[in-house]
C-alpha cells in the first residue's frame, strides 16, 4: 500500500497532500496485493518556481521485485502511474532492511540496505532499477557504507 504524502514547496510555502493511487492504477493487478511493501520516495523533477508542478517517485517491493510509482502534479492536479515490476532485480530478503530515505548522487537515486554490501539504484531518466555492489577492496563483514556525491560530479563511497 502506498501511503499518502504531504509535499511542501519551501520557496512558495505551498503544500499539497497527494492522494493514494487508485486501485486500478496497475492494470494486471486484480486485487490490491498484500505482498506490496512501500520503501521510500524521492523527488524526480520540479517545474519553474511559482507553479506547484513536480514528479515524485515512490518505490515499493511488489512480489519480490521493485516497482516505481510516479505521481505527476500539475498545479494541484495529481495523477499516478505504476511502472511494471522490474523482473531483472530480485529482492530475496525482508524489505524492512531498506532504508526509507534515499540518496541523490551522480544523477541516480540510491537506497541503502542495512547490513548489506549492496545498494538499490534507480536511474531517474529510464526509471529502471539495478543493484550496486560495494567494491571488493572495501568489503568487510561489519562495515556500514554510505554513498554520496563528489564536488566534481559522480558518486563516491
Amino acid at each position: 500500500m502506498i501511503p499518502r504524502f504531504l509535499v511542501l514547496d519551501p520557496s512558495t510555502r505551498r503544500r499539497m497532500v497527494l492522494p493514494p493511487p487508485r486501485r486500478d492504477t496497475v492494470p494486471d493487478d486484480r486485487r490490491w496485493r498484500n505482498s506490496r511493501y512501500y520503501v521510500g520516495s524521492a523527488l524526480l523533477s520540479r517545474a519553474c518556481p511559482g507553479k506547484l508542478c513536480f514528479e515524485v517517485v515512490c518505490f515499493a517491493i511488489d512480489g519480490g521485485h521493485p516497482r516505481a510509482w510516479v505521481a505527476s502534479v500539475d498545479n494541484g492536479d495529481c495523477s499516478w502511474r505504476a511502472l511494471p515490476r522490474d523482473e531483472e532485480v530480485v529482492v530475496e530478503f525482508d524489505p524492512y532492511w531498506f532504508e526509507g530515505r534515499c540518496v541523490h548522487a551522480g544523477g541516480k537515486i540510491y537506497w541503502h540496505i542495512c547490513n548489506s554490501w549492496r545498494l538499490l539504484v534507480l536511474d531517474p531518466a529510464t526509471l529502471k532499477f539495478s543493484c550496486l555492489l560495494v567494491p571488493d577492496a572495501m568489503a568487510c563483514g561489519s562495515c556500514k557504507y554510505r554513498i554520496g556525491e563528489r564536488r566534481m560530479g559522480g558518486f563516491a563511497w
